[in-house]
């Protein structure tokens, strides 16, 4: 579930890289990552069955690949990686590299979200490739505030009025 009125970020592919002894610069980590991307083709994304809208002067899903800035990569002991020789626990510099989309805020009820890609890694690592075919059935539901202002604002509403006719009733003057 997610609020109706939250912007949704994704990615439909990306690689996330980081340094080993192999790499020495960032450059060298940059260019990697590239090439274990390589070319992606078959880039699709829907909501509700209909390709997402793209913003106004973008013409291609292609044009959202990007890098992202150099990160400290925290590696612990036992993680996902665990089992890939040569991966060990540390603190290392990362860089993702791929396609990060936003999908702006969903009306409430339900949504899938599907995305596909094929990535055809180039250069040392050709012959690896990867397709995603991958849906997300999203419900929307009211953003919570929104909800708790129109009970505020009933209560206070109530509240008001009831104030107003209590203040309201004529008052008796006092002889004197």
């Amino acid at each position: 579930m997610v609020r109706s009125d939250q912007t949704l970020l994704f990615s439909p592919i990306s690689v996330l890289y980081w340094t080993d002894a192999i790499f020495d610069t960032e450059a060298k980590l940059r260019a990697d990552a590239a090439n274990v991307l390589g070319v992606v083709s078959n880039l699709s994304v829907t909501v509700d069955g209909a390709p997402a809208l793209l913003p106004a002067g973008v013409t291609s899903l292609q044009q959202f690949r990007q890098s992202s800035p150099l990160f400290p990569l925290h590696v612990i002991e036992g993680n996902i990686f665990s089992a890939v020789p040569g991966v060990f626990p540390g603190v290392f510099p990362a860089i993702v590299e791929g396609y990060t989309m936003a999908l702006q805020a969903l009306p409430v009820g339900n949504h899938p979200l599907r995305f596909t890609a094929l990535m055809s890694s180039v250069g040392p690592y050709v012959g690896t490739s990867l397709a995603q075919d991958i849906t997300y059935n999203i419900t929307a539901v009211p953003e919570v505030s929104t909800w708790a202002m129109m009970g505020l604002g009933l209560g206070l509403g109530l509240g008001l009025g009831l104030l107003a006719v209590a203040t309201a009733r004529p008052r008796r003057r006092r002889a004197r």
